[in-house]
């Protein structure tokens, strides 16, 4: 074998050593809105720590809070107001899956969670 050859040869076996080392894993964001006015947003709160728990390391999940019309949330941050409306926000709980589009329509209640992330985990990380 020439020295080329060997030199090429060790190139490769360092280039798939370093892919396969550094391959991207598959993480999903689960964005809740939620407000502490809402009476059901406990329950969304408590579906979402079970999702985050029980798929440790791929699932991120963050929650945002939301004033209603009739009462401030002091935990609302002024971003949330752009994304909510820019994505079609129309009550609380509710939230995104890596914000993909599910029939249609970004939000999902807290039902629909599980499920869409289990379907987005399945998708290959970018």
């Amino acid at each position: 074998m020439n020295k080329f050859s060997k030199y090429l040869t060790a190139l490769v076996i360092f280039l798939l050593i370093t892919s396969i080392s550094f391959a991207a894993n598959k993480v999903v964001l689960l964005e809740q809105f939620t407000g502490t006015w809402c009476g059901y947003c406990p329950e969304g709160s408590y579906k979402m720590d079970q999702i985050v728990a029980a798929n440790s390391g791929k699932v991120i999940g963050v929650r945002f809070h939301l004033s209603s019309a009739s009462s401030a949330d002091s935990m609302e941050i002024p971003e949330v107001n752009t994304i909510a409306g820019t994505l079609g926000l129309s009550g609380v709980p509710t939230g995104l899956v890596d914000r993909n589009s599910y029939s249609g329509r970004f939000f999902l209640d807290r039902g629909s969670w599980a499920s869409a992330v289990q379907q987005s985990l399945q998708n290959p990380a970018i």
